[in-house]
């Protein structure tokens, strides 16, 4: 009666529970970036796109400063395509965490989400991510993809992360558009050949 053994055991349960939580928790990041690091892959394979895209969400999102929405739109007609994986993750890398800082400076009380659409064509896939930030103006879109240039903060930004994503999805024999409309948002679009034969 003295220690309330009832609430001790009921406290117990939920550590054993919240220990059990993160441990899975744990093993899907492990396994989040296990996939994505796949840099060392200097070879064309084939490779699950959307399985990409989902490893790299689960590593920004579980470092993410704000809980952002995301909603899939994946086409299923898509399985694999030939690609460079470990690149492309980057690429994914790059997009997705750009998205997600722009939405840390919304104004308004908009929840931040990310729309991500994959499409499947007769030789090509295209993938759509699309935030609800404050948009990109028509002067800065023109030089986003130019090595160095950046709108951060001195210290914050190498400006390099876009000019990286230009030059990996030309590697790719693919390309990149950028269309924006602030302050609603932004979207990058990216098409790519099933086969690089």
């Amino acid at each position: 009666k003295e220690i309330d053994f009832a609430y001790v055991i009921k406290e117990i349960d939920q550590l054993v529970n919240g220990i059990q939580e993160g441990a899975d928790r744990t093993a899907e990041i492990v396994k989040g970036l296990k996939n994505f690091s796949r840099l060392d892959e200097d070879e064309v394979k084939s490779a699950n796109l959307h399985q990409g895209i989902d490893s790299t969400l689960l590593i920004l999102l579980s470092g993410s400063k704000v809980k952002v929405e995301v909603i899939k739109n994946y086409d299923e007609h898509i399985s694999e395509i030939e690609c460079f994986p470990g690149k492309l993750n980057q690429v994914f890398s790059n997009i997705l965490s750009n998205g997600f800082q722009a939405m840390e400076s919304n104004s308004d009380d908009r929840p931040p989400a990310m729309i991500i659409t994959t499409k499947s064509m007769t030789e090509h896939v295209s993938i759509s991510f699309q935030d609800n930030g404050p948009g990109i103006p028509a002067k800065t879109i023109e030089k986003i993809f130019e090595p160095f240039f950046t709108t951060k903060e001195v210290g914050e930004g190498t400006g390099l992360g876009l000019s990286i994503v230009f030059s990996i999805i030309e590697s790719h024999k693919g390309k990149i558009e950028v269309n924006s409309d602030p302050p609603n948002g932004t979207e990058f679009l990216i098409t790519l050949p099933k086969s690089m034969e």
